[in-house]
């Protein structure tokens, strides 16, 4: 049996230092709890209330483990010895405009990770209300 940990967190909209500042507590006490895999809320590093696009486009990082702050967790996830899921503005160059996707640059994703990096990773398909227009 897998040991979860949960955290409700409540993310700074585009302050990943005090983001991560509360975050760490609460990842400390996930692994003192001999958690397996702790998830996070959707869009948990950069806030969910954007602005616009502008703002979306300053949060997104790569889908890669290299960003500052799924970077951050991977070191955490290792530092503590547990996996994580986690929502996160993807950063996308690829993808033109599309009915599907409005902004060529960010996707509402989530990630499967640990001290390694990625081992899974979902982009969201129904966006909701103003997500559609930052998404």
């Amino acid at each position: 049996m897998t040991r979860v940990g949960l955290i409700q967190s409540h993310p700074d909209l585009l302050d990943l230092d005090q983001t991560c500042a509360r975050l760490l507590p609460q990842l400390r006490t996930c692994a003192e709890q001999d958690a397996e895999l702790v998830i996070l809320p959707e869009l948990a590093g950069s806030g969910y209330a954007f602005p616009d696009r502008d703002s979306v486009a300053l949060a997104a990082e790569a889908n890669d483990a290299s960003g500052p702050f799924l970077g951050w967790l991977a070191q955490r996830s290792h530092e503590f010895g547990f996996s994580v899921i986690t929502g996160y503005a993807e950063a996308v160059t690829e993808a033109p405009p599309s009915k599907v996707n409005r902004n060529p640059h960010a996707y509402n994703s989530a990630a499967l990770l640990d001290g390694d990096g990625i081992h899974a990773h979902y982009r969201k398909l129904h966006l909701f209300d103003g997500e559609k227009e930052l998404f």
